[in-house]
């Protein structure tokens, strides 16, 4: 009865032993896959364009990926900014008071509200169903200190994106203006 007790034991090892080996062989394959799919991803962001692999790579170990279906709201004005998205797949809306604005695949946002440490100006929608990448703020915080090229080009894009925003409420403000002026002038004329 010892024996086969043995025998019984030592027969389950021989079957779990491969059996442990062939999947954490094929989780890490699917873990490899993944990664060089994201990777791939975020080469194609115009903004990473011209980084080497390894800081792509580096870059790639800090992002989350999430899915998001239209419709969906993935930030709210006013709401304390937990970090910056790149749509890999998809189209976003943010809506500032003064007219929507529509992103699509390469493009990012959220940085702004990182950048300057404030709560976020805009609603943000899905418009499509979504593939997004996540930068945490502190991660964002930390790859930026360590690569300044990359905090010089996000700098530049979220200050060209401020201006564009002051033109728009210039221009809201003007237009408002004239409609009032507009107003005036039918009153006096009708009175």
């Amino acid at each position: 009865k010892l024996m086969a007790g043995f025998v019984m034991i030592a027969g389950f090892g021989m079957f779990a032993l491969p059996v442990a080996i062939i999947s954490s062989g094929f989780a890490a394959e699917i873990h490899r896959r993944d990664f060089v799919v994201t990777w791939g991803m975020v080469a194609r962001v115009p903004l990473f364009c011209g980084l080497d692999a390894l800081t792509i790579g580096n870059l790639v170990q800090l992002l989350h990926a999430q899915a998001v279906e239209a419709g969906t709201l993935i930030g709210r004005k006013g709401e304390e900014a937990t970090g910056m998205y790149f749509i890999m797949s998809g189209q976003v809306q943010i809506e500032f008071p003064t007219g929507p604005v529509t992103l699509d695949e390469g493009e990012f946002f959220g940085e702004m509200a990182l950048l300057q440490s404030r709560r976020r100006a805009a609603d943000i929608m899905a418009s499509t169903r979504c593939t997004l990448l996540k930068l945490q703020s502190g991660d964002f915080s930390r790859f930026m200190l360590r690569h300044p090229e990359v905090y010089a080009r996000i700098r530049k894009i979220a200050d060209e994106r401020l201006r564009d925003l002051k033109r728009r409420n210039e221009l809201e403000t003007e237009i408002a203006e004239i409609k009032i002026e507009k107003g005036s002038q039918e009153d006096e004329i009708a009175g």
